[in-house]
C-alpha cells in the first residue's frame, strides 16, 4: 500500500509539479547546480501566479469567481554575465481585480482596500479574465525575428496545486496556453528543504509552512497585512524561491562558475528585496502621499548576505 507521502507525490506529478517541489530544477535554471549531463534549460521566464477568491464564495456550488489575479515574472536572462539589468528591477508584477482598481480610490485619504505594493491594481470584468491570464502567460520572445515566438516559462506558486485546480475549473489549463517547462511549488520545496531539519521552535515548522512564516524564516521584508493579495503573494513567492535556492546552494560545495552565479543572484535578490522601487497608491486626499517609494535597505533588519 502506498504511503501518504507517496500518494502526495503521485498527485503532484498528475498536476505536472516537479518532484519535491522542484528545488534542484530551480537551481539548474539559475545555474547554481550541475545539470548532470543534460542540456540545461536556463533560458526561461519564472512566472509566479496567485489567485484570490472570496472566502464567502468558498464551499458554494460551482466554481467560486476569481476576485484577484496576480503574476510576477523573472527572466533568467537577467542573470547572464552579459546582462545589464542590475541594479534595475528584474521582477515585474501585474495585479488584476474583478472588484476594484487603484484609481477607484484616488480621492480617498485612507482606505481598507488592500492594494498590491508592487504594482497598480487594474479592474477587469470577470468574463475577460480568461483572456487576461492567457495574455500574461504567453510571453513573446523579443529577441526572436518571429514575433509569435513564445518564451519557455516555469510556473511558480505556493501550494500551486490549489491555484491550478481553480484555473482548471474556470477552463484554464496552463500547459495549453503557453510552453510550460515545469511547475514549481515553494510549499513543497520548503517542506523538503526545511521540514525534516528544522528545529521544532522554528516559526516555519510550527505553522505548516504558510507563506508568511516562510517569509519570516527567510527574512524577506514584508508586512503581514500585505498578504492575501494576489499580486503581493505572487511576488513574495518569487522572492522566496530565489532565497530558497540561495539558502540551499550555501550548504553545497560549488565550482567557480556556480559560485559566481550565486554571487550574482545574491546581488539581484539584495536589490529586489531591499532597494527596489515599489508601488505606492497615488492619493489626492489632504494627507495623502503620492507616487512611488523606495524600500531602503537601512530600514530593514534582514539581509541576503
Amino acid at each position: 500500500m502506498a504511503s501518504r507521502k507517496q500518494k502526495k507525490r503521485e498527485k503532484d506529478l498528475e498536476w505536472g509539479i516537479a518532484p519535491n517541489g522542484g528545488l534542484e530544477f530551480a537551481e539548474q535554471l539559475l545555474e547554481l547546480r550541475d545539470s548532470k549531463g543534460f542540456d540545461p534549460i536556463s533560458d526561461v521566464v519564472l512566472v509566479s501566479i496567485d489567485l484570490e477568491v472570496s472566502k464567502y464564495d468558498k464551499g458554494k456550488p460551482g466554481s467560486p469567481p476569481i476576485r484577484e489575479f496576480g503574476i510576477a515574472t523573472f527572466d533568467t536572462r537577467h542573470l547572464k554575465p552579459t546582462s545589464r539589468s542590475l541594479p534595475n528591477s528584474s521582477i515585474s508584477t501585474k495585479q488584476v481585480s474583478t472588484c476594484h482598481a487603484s484609481k477607484d480610490f484616488i480621492y480617498c485619504d485612507a482606505t481598507d482596500f488592500k492594494e498590491c505594493v508592487f504594482a497598480e491594481t487594474h479592474l477587469a470584468k470577470q468574463g475577460n479574465l480568461h483572456k487576461i491570464i492567457k495574455k500574461c502567460l504567453r510571453i513573446e520572445d523579443s529577441s526572436s525575428p518571429n514575433s509569435r515566438t513564445l518564451r519557455n516559462i516555469v510556473i511558480v506558486g505556493h501550494s500551486i496545486k490549489e491555484d491550478l485546480k481553480t484555473l482548471k475549473r474556470h477552463g484554464i489549463v496552463v500547459h495549453e496556453i503557453a510552453p510550460v517547462v515545469a511547475i514549481l511549488d515553494t510549499y513543497r520545496i520548503t517542506w523538503n528543504l526545511l521540514g525534516p531539519h528544522t528545529n521544532s521552535n522554528s516559526t516555519t515548522f510550527m505553522t505548516g509552512f504558510a507563506l508568511w512564516a516562510l517569509l519570516e524564516e527567510l527574512m524577506i521584508p514584508h508586512e503581514k497585512w500585505d498578504l492575501h493579495n494576489a499580486g503581493n503573494d505572487a511576488t513574495f513567492t518569487l522572492h522566496a524561491l530565489l532565497m530558497l535556492a540561495i539558502k540551499s546552494s550555501r550548504s553545497r560545495e560549488l565550482n567557480v562558475v556556480e559560485s559566481q552565479n550565486l554571487e550574482r543572484l545574491r546581488a539581484l535578490a539584495q536589490f529586489e528585496l531591499y532597494e527596489r522601487e515599489r508601488w505606492k497608491p497615488t492619493r489626492k486626499g489632504p494627507n495623502a502621499s503620492n507616487g512611488f517609494y523606495y524600500r531602503n535597505s537601512s530600514e530593514q533588519t534582514g539581509s541576503t548576505t
